[in-house]
């Protein structure tokens, strides 16, 4: 299923990727259309609101969910990671905070049925979220540091829109078709519009801010003794890390030009992708790096 589609389509899977609690938000905008009870209108706006900036949030997991299409606030959120800057996350809390504190003002009691299950969802995911505040959990999640640069543009690449060229047609129809002669072979695939193949480039370009935004915060966790479990650090900082060098470096080039083949968009973006990609190596090798900080 096409990701831009799946918010609509899919609202169980939205409730799995543990964003989306107010699960209502995928079908929300038709909700309204079908006319909300007068009384549910503040809890609607709030539960809205809470999505669009927790998608604003995570860009790698509104690039999952295919959100880039559910609003033009996100529209360019497919170039963009993650930002996990202390002054980053204390705002992201301010809002959790600000979120809560609306969200005790809606009286439960005079809610329908379905918003008084949204309003207690929104409730425990706020909760869940401001715990992971409370325990600084930016300080050791190095499994997320190490996968949302390589899942943010694999997932941007999935859902990259078909440009592959028709099959030429028989220069005429009329005349039997030559039977001696080797049918000609079918258009080479190809994946993704100029727009969307200048959002990987702007992602892949993020990639070294991130990286050092991570390492601090990794830094500053092993300082207070809150770090990632050696397993993760192994497993998921050191053998993931490799990975992402390789792919950064050799894969995505590769992948690329394969997808772009011979567009004309190869001139300008493409022509951009190719040298900078390898070029990003150097920077990306970081992420080996990282464990060094819990070693």
């Amino acid at each position: 299923m096409h990701r831009r589609r799946f918010l609509s389509a899919s609202a169980q899977a939205a409730l799995a990727a543990g964003l989306v609690p107010p699960l209502l938000a995928a079908c929300g905008k038709k909700e309204e259309s079908a006319g909300t009870p007068a009384n549910d209108s503040a809890l609607v706006a709030l539960r809205d609101r809470y999505f669009l900036k927790m998608m604003e949030l995570n860009p790698v997991t509104a690039t999952y969910l295919g959100a880039d299409a559910y609003d033009p606030s996100l529209a360019q959120v497919n170039g963009r990671l993650r930002d996990w800057r202390p002054e980053a996350m204390e705002a992201e809390r301010r809002f959790l905070d600000q979120v809560e504190a609306d969200r005790r003002q809606i009286p439960v009691g005079d809610l329908s049925t379905q918003a008084r299950i949204d309003h207690a969802l929104l409730g425990a995911q706020v909760a869940f979220l401001v715990r992971q505040h409370e325990r600084r959990s930016w300080q050791r999640v190095i499994d997320s540091y190490v996968a949302e640069p390589f899942r943010g543009v694999d997932w941007q690449i999935q859902g990259m829109t078909d440009t592959t060229p028709p099959a030429a047609a028989p220069a005429d129809s009329a005349k039997p078709a030559d039977t001696t002669k080797p049918a000609p072979p079918p258009p080479a695939p190809r994946l993704g519009t100029e727009a969307e193949w200048a959002l990987v480039i702007t992602r892949v370009g993020a990639i070294p801010a991130y990286l050092e935004a991570a390492a601090a915060n990794l830094k500053a966790g092993r300082d207070t003794g809150n770090l990632p479990d050696h397993r993760m650090v192994a497993r998921d900082g050191v053998g993931g890390s490799k990975a992402n060098a390789e792919y950064f470096g050799k894969t995505l080039p590769a992948e690329a030009a394969a997808h772009l083949g011979d567009q004309p968009l190869c001139q300008g973006h493409a022509g951009q992708a190719r040298p900078s990609l390898p070029r990003r190596r150097r920077r990306l090798g970081a992420l080996r790096r990282l464990p060094a900080h819990h070693l």
